[in-house]
């Protein structure tokens, strides 16, 4: 027989005729090279179980005990759900603890998860179960501050001072309460308790100089701000501390923008001839540089009608400010003076000019050096 390509039809018709011959040898070859190979999808294999003739034989002993287990399996599942949901409901209401400290601690869990209602029915049992322990009744109050409660807040901290009236958090708090309340002077009472105990308590000492600026006392205003940009450099009040000094008139302070972020630094230190003053200053603008690779510093120094001094105080800066930074630096240092006066405007928007002062910013080193090759 001729050898020739045959379509499925074709081959179909051949393998009914082959039950009454031999296979020929060549058939088999092409019928396996034309049968689909593909397995069933998903969908078809189950269509397939689905829809095949099911053959099921009971008998009565097997009868029993499937109806046995499935009744079993039922009333157990009606008994899970039924102890899920009580577990579901005691953990959106969770109920009062035997003792003040499991109280304290679930109150104080519910905090964090956001329930401040939830939350207040816990800590004020523990202050009941425990009136001795202040740390209960400070947090009753943090509870009572999150629901907007400020004179509840007010008595659960003075209560918690009761046992312990140094106690530092309460003292801190009850100062927050009264500034929040527009009760100035009575903040202070508490910032300056709490600045007895520790002289460098960042909120308290921006606090402070926050409720003097608001009983317009700028001089006590002025001298609070220097006093916490002194202690503090980091943080979320800095730059609002520089600019209410700003806003006084007082530029002892300046804030520069560092490759993407700013460093606060006392100029009146920078530009003085104490050089341990001088140091600390330089060192936080050395951290600041640390974090600003790819750039080069410059430091612009200003001193109306001396050029000389002007010149002397930039490269004192710069040779310092390189020894800290190290042979090794990637950071390039450039120094330039001048002989008049800065002028800019303050944060009130209007024209300013200072005598002697200090600029410094930033640029991209490899864009200074590509305007230098050109």
């Amino acid at each position: 027989m001729e050898h020739k390509d045959f379509d499925r039809n074709e081959l179909e018709r051949l393998l009914a005729d082959t039950w009454e011959r031999e296979v020929p040898p060549w058939l088999l070859t092409r019928i396996m090279a034309n049968i689909d190979d593909r397995r069933p999808s998903l969908y078809e294999r189950m269509r397939n179980w689905w829809v095949r003739p099911q053959s099921v034989s009971f008998s009565p002993a097997w009868l029993a005990l499937t109806v046995t287990v499935t009744v079993c399996a039922f009333w157990l599942g009606m008994m899970n759900g039924q102890k899920r949901q009580a577990e579901i409901i005691a953990g959106a209401v969770p109920a009062l603890a035997g003792t003040a400290e499991a109280n304290y601690l679930i109150g104080r869990g519910l905090l964090v998860a956001g329930r401040e209602d939830q939350a207040l029915p816990f800590l004020r049992q523990a202050v009941q179960q425990d009136p001795g322990t202040a740390e209960f009744a400070l947090w009753q109050g943090v509870a009572y501050q999150a629901l907007g409660e400020s004179e509840e807040e007010r008595q659960s901290y003075l209560f918690s001072m009761r046992e312990q009236p140094d106690y530092l958090p309460a003292l801190l708090n009850l100062g927050h309460n009264y500034l929040e309340s527009g009760q100035y002077q009575e903040a202070l009472v508490q910032y300056e308790k709490v600045l007895q105990v520790n002289p460098v308590e960042s909120s308290a000492l921006y606090n402070r100089a926050l409720a003097y600026r608001m009983l317009e006392e700028p001089v006590r205003a002025e001298q609070a701000f220097l006093r916490y940009l002194d202690y503090h450099r980091t943080g979320k009040w800095v730059l609002r501390a520089t600019r209410h000094l700003h806003q006084l008139g007082n530029f002892t302070f300046r804030s520069y923008p560092i490759g993407p972020g700013r460093v606060v630094l006392n100029v009146t230190a920078l530009l003085s001839q104490d050089v341990k003053a001088r140091r600390q200053e330089l060192m936080h603008l050395a951290g600041a540089l640390s974090r600003a690779p790819g750039t080069e510093l410059h430091l612009v120094v200003y001193n109306q009608g001396d050029r000389n001094a002007a010149k002397a105080s930039a490269i004192a800066l710069q040779k310092q400010l390189t020894q800290y930074l190290g042979n090794g630096h990637a950071v390039p240092v450039r120094g330039s003076w001048f002989d008049v006066a800065e002028s800019f405007t303050d944060a009130n928007g209007q024209e300013r000019q200072l005598t002697t002062s200090l600029l410094i910013f930033t640029r991209s080193y490899e864009k200074s050096n590509r305007r230098k090759s050109i």
